[in-house]
């Protein structure tokens, strides 16, 4: 589903934007996927930790 992106107003909630650009909203989370995704981040981050000493 794609939607305009809303603008974020003065007391910090979102304001509905019709000319917002174009923008992915998900309707269902797969949760494997997105701890299997955050876990390979953590991996890399480690890695280059490691690498910068």
């Amino acid at each position: 589903m794609r939607r305009p992106a809303p603008t974020i107003g003065d007391d910090g909630g979102l304001v509905p934007d019709p000319d917002g650009r174009e923008i992915r909203v998900w309707t269902r989370v797969d949760a494997r996927l997105v701890f299997e995704e955050m876990w390979l981040r953590f991996a890399a981050l480690d890695e280059w930790a490691s690498a910068a000493g």
